[in-house]
């Protein structure tokens, strides 16, 4: 990678991680607010229906795969791609939202009307992206993150706190939060609307989307399960306080994710336009980055997790220490399988290695929590996440190293130019300071 390259990969993962710490910031406080205001049980409540939309939003994850894939990688018109996702959401999404506020009433349950009614404009959230990162546009989706977390703070502060009212509100605010930033989605990609080309191309482009995003959502959907498959047992075996409790270790947990998060981000377009030879090397950089920045913060996190989360949550929620240091383990070796996944799916367009990696760890984090939940508690869920995860990434270097070529040890050996990574971005933060002082006067 030339220096140049270096230089604008740098700036533009560093930006990207300032604000999804800023982002997390603000998610992390909306959680605060919602567990001292209505305790584990409303904690648990909210993380529920969060859950749940989360699982839904995975239609919005393999939609984006496929319009990036399409538009960056096929180079399809964009006009054409535009309308094969928004058909794609009045055929199955609305649908399904209809289906789940349906079963919510049903199951009198009404806690799932909020993900029913937030799912539409939270999918739209996040196919949205798929544009302005084939365009290698990461501002976009950065904001966009930054302003549903900002907003969704003030909102649980002044009905938590101001008005005190109780979890349905606070979820009827998030709905409202969601729907807000989904005009600003739209306003953003409307300008991919132009060149829509022939109605067949636009059906083709329907077909293809629906085949291939299918197939990446699938496997979105066994990652999330991978992620939640625990909370649900933990929900269903321990109940909704359990829950709450345990949620606040897995977030805080999974917040360590966002020190690598980034580089998935600044290194999308290499692996949609690049060949594979470029997209291998960068998934190199990208894995011996993260386990470097994850696995230095989580030995730090090991040690002072415990205290905090009992000083920051309350007496309340003092077992979610343990639980924390029981899943960082696992956190570190996850934090590489997005970069192996991205390589999979958009520059080998083989999502079905993903959905292998993924299914193995499910099963493996089901069972390990199933057997061990009823003598450990909540710290089950923990270790048979830290199992699971870990099994995922000996199974990814396996596959990666085999289409590759690669040695293994190349995933954990710094060079010369990783390191100037780290040079030129800390050149480029100096420059800016130094900037920002003479023209302040200093």
């Amino acid at each position: 990678m030339a220096a140049a390259q270096a230089g604008d990969f740098s700036k533009k993962t560093f930006k990207t991680f300032l604000l999804r710490v800023l982002t997390q910031l603000f998610t992390i406080g909306a959680g605060i607010i919602v567990a001292r205001s209505l305790g584990p049980e409303g904690k648990g409540l909210y993380t529920y229906a969060a859950t749940v939309l989360t699982l839904l939003v995975t239609l919005g994850s393999g939609a984006s795969a496929s319009v990036s894939r399409q538009y960056g990688r096929q180079n399809k018109p964009s006009g054409v791609v535009y309308a094969a996702m928004m058909r794609f959401f009045f055929v199955v999404c609305l649908p399904i939202a209809a289906l789940l506020a349906a079963a919510a009433v049903l199951t009198h349950q009404p806690v799932l009307l909020a993900p029913a009614f937030a799912f539409p404009f939270a999918y739209i959230n996040q196919v949205s992206v798929g544009f302005s990162l084939a365009d290698g546009n990461v501002g976009f989706a950065n904001v966009q993150g930054l302003a549903v977390s900002i907003a969704l703070a003030i909102v649980a502060a002044v009905l938590c706190y101001g008005l005190h009212l109780s979890v349905g509100a606070v979820l009827g605010g998030w709905v409202v939060v969601n729907a807000a930033v989904c005009v600003y989605s739209l306003f953003n990609i409307s300008k991919y609307a132009r060149n829509s080309g022939s109605a067949a191309e636009r059906v083709q482009a329907f077909r293809e989307q629906c085949s291939f995003g299918f197939r990446v959502t699938f496997n979105q959907l066994l990652g999330l399960l991978n992620y939640q498959v625990d909370i649900f047992i933990v929900l269903y075996m321990l109940g909704h306080a359990a829950l709450g409790r345990y949620s606040i270790a897995v977030g805080v947990g999974m917040m360590m994710w966002h020190l690598s998060r980034p580089l998935t981000v600044t290194s999308y377009s290499s692996m949609t336009r690049g060949t594979q030879q470029e997209a291998a090397r960068m998934t190199l950089l990208c894995v011996r980055h993260a386990i470097l920045s994850v696995g230095v913060a989580s030995i730090v996190l090991a040690f002072v997790g415990p205290w905090l989360l009992q000083l920051v949550y309350g007496p309340a929620f003092a077992v979610a220490g343990r639980a924390l240091q029981l899943l960082l383990p696992g956190i570190v070796a996850y934090c590489t399988v997005p970069f192996f996944s991205q390589y999979f799916t958009l520059q080998l367009g083989k999502p079905q290695i993903n959905t292998v990696v993924i299914a193995t760890s499910t099963l493996v984090c089901a069972a390990v929590t199933i057997l061990l939940i009823h003598q450990y508690g909540i710290a089950a869920g923990a270790i048979g996440t830290s199992v699971s995860y870990t099994a995922a990434f000996i199974i990814c270097t396996f596959v990666f190293c085999r289409q590759t070529g690669v040695a293994p040890g190349a995933l954990f050996a710094f060079t010369g130019n990783d390191l100037q990574q780290y040079r030129l971005l800390a050149q480029w933060i100096l420059s800016g300071m130094r900037s920002t002082y003479v023209r302040r006067g200093g």
